[in-house]
């Protein structure tokens, strides 16, 4: 049994602001596959925690504006660069889902773009040269000729945005489409391609 720890959304409700929010099809996947699950509030805990604590995995998941002015998206955005700068101190396995992938690439400087066609839909992407079909929800994205030398380039779409990114040295991932909004078996393909 391995311990992952998942980042979430801030979203105000009717009277307050509310942390640990997480698409229940990720939660129920990673259980399904022997994993705990920590749910990660926007905010840093004391370094204690980190101690006492192990974690095998790390995702940052989507939904949110990165570019967002709003506090909410700010306090997540530190979080997310904290988590992302332990996993490379620490040599802990972490994938950014979506705006996680975003997340990742503005970590590291990449220029991240407006892109066309990418909401509500399914399009072929290029991964180790076969097609697959994935998801598409993001309005943002990251052009091939933007992704600076640190970075593998493991899936492309047909517009040239980057769909699947490794860390060089490092199991650091960026998946732009959802695989907790695809089928069971679909996930668990995308995630074992990854060795994640």
């Amino acid at each position: 049994m391995s311990l992952i720890l998942v980042t979430s959304k801030l979203e105000k409700d009717k009277y307050n602001y509310q942390s640990n929010l997480v698409d229940n099809k990720l939660v129920e996947y990673l259980k399904q596959n022997n994993h705990d699950i920590l749910i990660m509030p926007n905010y840093i805990p004391s370094k204690n925690l980190f101690k006492k604590i192990k974690f095998s995995k790390i995702i940052l998941t989507g939904g949110g504006d990165i570019f967002s002015k709003n506090f909410k998206e700010k306090k997540r955005i530190y979080v997310e660069n904290f988590l992302i700068s332990y996993a490379i101190k620490n040599d802990i396995p972490l994938l950014g889902i979506c705006r996680g992938m975003q997340q990742i690439c503005k970590y590291f400087k990449i220029k991240i773009s407006k892109v066309k066609n990418h909401v509500k839909k399914n399009h072929e992407i290029y991964y180790k040269e076969k097609k697959i079909v994935r998801n598409s929800f993001h309005n943002f994205g990251i052009y091939k000729s933007d992704i600076n030398s640190k970075f593998e380039i493991l899936g492309v779409a047909e517009d040239n945005t980057v769909e699947l990114i490794k860390l060089k040295r490092k199991k650091i991932y960026g998946m732009m489409w959802h695989p907790e909004r695809q089928s069971y078996k679909n996930f668990q393909t995308d995630l074992k391609k990854i060795n994640f």
